[in-house]
C-alpha cells in the first residue's frame, strides 16, 4: 500500500486535491516505518542469527588472540630454561599439508627437520626441530648440508631434561 493511499484511508475516504498537514504526514510515514520494520524485525530469528554471527566473529578473535599471547608466554618460558650447546646429528624430511583457504584444497609441503643431540648432568638427549619448510622438494637436497653447518641452542625443562626446545643460533667468529 502507498503513503498516498494510507493518507485516503487515514482521512475517511476518497477526497479531491487532499493534502496532509505535517503533523499528519509526520504520522502517516511513522505507521508506514512501524508496519515495515515489524516484519522484518519482529521475527525473532533474525536478531538470534546477528547476534550468534557476531559472538562467533567474537570468539574468533579472542581464539587469535589468546593463541598469539599463549605462543609468546611459550616462548619466554623455554628462554628462561637453562640453556647448553647442541649439535647437530642427522635428519630429516617430512611431508606436511598445509589448507589453503582461498582455495579451499590442501598443499603438501616438505619440512627438513634436524636432530639436534644435546647433554645435561652426564646424560644424551635428543629433540627434532624445524630447519626450514618448502612447497618445492628440490630445495630439501640441501637439508643435510644446512642441519651439519647449523649451531644450536638447546634450552631444557631442569625438572625433565629431555624436554628440550633447539633453538638455531648465529655461528660465531
Amino acid at each position: 500500500m502507498r503513503l498516498a493511499d494510507i493518507a485516503r484511508t487515514a482521512s475517511g475516504g476518497e477526497k479531491k486535491n487532499w493534502v496532509p498537514g505535517i503533523a499528519e504526514y509526520t504520522r502517516l510515514v511513522q505507521r508506514h516505518r512501524s508496519c515495515n520494520q515489524s516484519k522484518s524485525l519482529g521475527n525473532p530469528l533474525y536478531s538470534w542469527l546477528s547476534i550468534f554471527v557476531f559472538g562467533l566473529f567474537a570468539l574468533g578473535i579472542i581464539a587469535t588472540l589468546w593463541a598469539g599471547h599463549r605462543v609468546e608466554n611459550q616462548l619466554q618460558m623455554w628462554q628462561n630454561w637453562p640453556a647448553t650447546a647442541g649439535t647437530s646429528s642427522g635428519f630429516r624430511i617430512v611431508e606436511d599439508f598445509f589448507v589453503a583457504v582461498p582455495r579451499s584444497h590442501s598443499q603438501k609441503w616438505y619440512v627438513c627437520e634436524c636432530r639436534v643431540e644435546y647433554s645435561v648432568r652426564g646424560n644424551i638427549y635428543s629433540v627434532w626441530t624445524e630447519a626450514y619448510r618448502n612447497v618445492d622438494s628440490k630445495w630439501l637436497t640441501d637439508c643435510r648440508q644446512t642441519c651439519s653447518l647449523s649451531h644450536y641452542n638447546v634450552h631444557y625443562d631442569p625438572d625433565q631434561p629431555s624436554d628440550g626446545h633447539a633453538f638455531n643460533t648465529p655461528k660465531g667468529p
